[in-house]
């Protein structure tokens, strides 16, 4: 996964003395590819993915950095939904459930089909974050 522009922006300003972030993220899905600059986010709509709602990820989902990565100590389980047709082309790691800046993302590849009734799942250790 990794990091965007405004992510690597955060890690000279703490070094400069800045203030840190805020340990509370939480885990977007994109129908479209977004870009280091983190643009060209496309959040799933609940019209397509019924019951979509961001996942908060709170202290102790991810592990204690090392080596410049820290990957995921939990299972990610997003809303089985309700409807389906929407393709998630990324997730992403996000300051807020909406709005917000995205810090970081995976691009899926294969892209996954959303399914009336499959639930979207992150195992545990596959969600990394990584310094690139």
């Amino acid at each position: 996964m990794p990091i965007t522009y405004a992510f690597a922006n955060i890690g000279i300003t703490v070094l400069q003395g800045g203030s840190a972030i805020s340990n509370i993220m939480y885990l977007r899905l994109s129908t479209t590819t977004p870009t280091a600059a983190g643009t060209n986010w496309t959040e799933v709509t609940v019209g397509a993915y019924g019951g979509y709602v961001a996942q908060l990820l709170s202290d102790g989902s991810m592990n204690l950095p090392s080596n410049g990565s820290s990957a995921s100590s939990a299972e990610v389980l997003f809303p089985t939904p309700t409807v389906g047709g929407a393709v998630i082309a990324a997730v992403g790691l996000w300051t807020s459930a909406a709005g917000g800046t995205l810090y970081a993302y995976a691009v899926l590849s294969p892209t996954v089909l959303i399914v009336t009734g499959n639930t979207v799942r992150i195992p545990v250790g596959t969600l990394i974050t990584q310094a690139t």
